[in-house]
């Protein structure tokens, strides 16, 4: 799905936040992987979904723009096209603002999904899964900034975490599906709230 953008990721924070002050793209960790929701996102919004507004936001001295976090594994979308026969009725899709919406499998279907919150599917090769009316609601999932004051604490903070800029806060667990036996399931008026 990357063939619609160009985001290296290849500064650390000190380098990109100095790029970023010139004008330049800052080419970071952050920048990379943001870039990654921008592109899922609107490429949703472009068949017809409804997807949350971007904000701004600050990582490692950074302006970013933020969209929700909507990851397409491999399995479930490799290419623009894809996307068609996995949402069927795209105009009848929601993923609003701080939202986190993971599909991890080969037949995973949506006809009518609204999320506020954090969502993740996941079905094993052989589970047909047909999402046809699910609404979440729940604390969801987000970034924070790391600060000054966490980086002198450096050894309590996770490398990974170091060079992005910020750390994944999971307010609550969020809504979880997993699919393992093989077969149609059809989730159907699922309603989850956990606020």
């Amino acid at each position: 799905l990357t063939h619609r953008m160009y985001a290296p990721c290849k500064n650390n924070l000190k380098e990109a936040a100095k790029n970023a002050s010139n004008g330049i793209p800052d080419a970071s960790a952050a920048s990379s992987e943001l870039a990654i929701y921008a592109l899922n996102s609107c490429m949703l919004r472009s068949i017809g979904a409804q997807i949350g507004d971007p904000v701004e936001c600050i990582y490692g001295g950074i302006t970013q723009t933020e969209w929700p976090h909507i990851v397409f594994s491999p399995s479930f979308a490799t290419t623009y096209s894809d996307l068609h026969d996995r949402f069927l009725a795209p105009d009848q899709v929601v993923v609003n603002e701080g939202s986190t919406l993971v599909l991890d499998g080969p037949d995973i279907r949506i006809t009518k999904l609204e999320l506020t919150g954090t969502l993740v599917v996941r079905a094993e090769a052989g589970c047909r899964v047909h999402l046809e009316d699910v609404t979440v609601v729940n604390e969801g999932w987000e970034f924070q900034a790391i600060t000054e004051n966490d980086v002198i604490e450096v050894d309590s903070i996770d490398e990974t975490d170091m060079i992005r800029g910020y750390r994944l806060i999971k307010r609550a667990e969020g809504c979880i599906l997993e699919f393992r036996s093989p077969g149609e399931h059809n989730v159907v008026h699922h309603s989850q709230s956990q606020i």
